[in-house]
């Protein structure tokens, strides 16, 4: 019997990953992504990723975004655990150098800032220390990019620990 990986229902909701939908578009995945682009060129595209981790961690919360050709890119990056949270948005530019800005970067809690790196040519790291203790953090991870690349789930590594 083959499984279902798409349904419509009688009131319109469409869904990805599940036979019930609650909303006129749901997915569920294994790997917890959005990915929506275009075929067109120079159109870009917005990359949405949730992660939870269960448990208690106190070292790090680091996201790393590899990326071969955007050009602009505008994020958003919000987490929330026990005893912390954080929320840092901001934009970008590559013209053969990384140029970041941060409009929003607060942290309150065990969590602090984030410190911002440009580890590659093309490629942005945040490290969110923990100051104590985060438990069961989760993470929601923004990306919307310009040119010609459209941001895939393998770009961005969120690790925990």
């Amino acid at each position: 019997m083959p499984t279902v990986k798409m349904r419509l229902t009688e009131a319109g909701n469409v869904g990805i990953g599940t036979v019930s939908p609650n909303a006129k578009l749901e997915v569920q995945a294994s790997q917890g992504s959005l990915l929506i682009g275009s075929t067109s060129p120079d159109q870009g595209g917005v990359l949405t990723i949730p992660y939870q981790k269960t448990g208690t961690y106190t070292h790090a919360i680091n996201i790393t975004l590899a990326a071969t050709s955007w050009k602009s890119v505008v994020y958003d990056i919000k987490i929330g655990c026990a005893y912390g949270g954080a929320h840092t948005s901001g934009y970008g530019y590559d013209n053969g150098g990384l140029s970041l800005t941060n409009d929003i970067d607060s942290a309150t809690g065990s969590l602090l800032a984030p410190t911002i790196s440009a580890p590659t040519s093309q490629g942005i790291m945040w490290n969110y220390p923990i100051n104590g203790s985060c438990i069961h953090p989760f993470v929601l991870f923004q990306i919307g990019t310009g040119g010609d690349y459209t941001p895939k789930a393998g770009d961005v590594t969120i690790t925990i620990n």
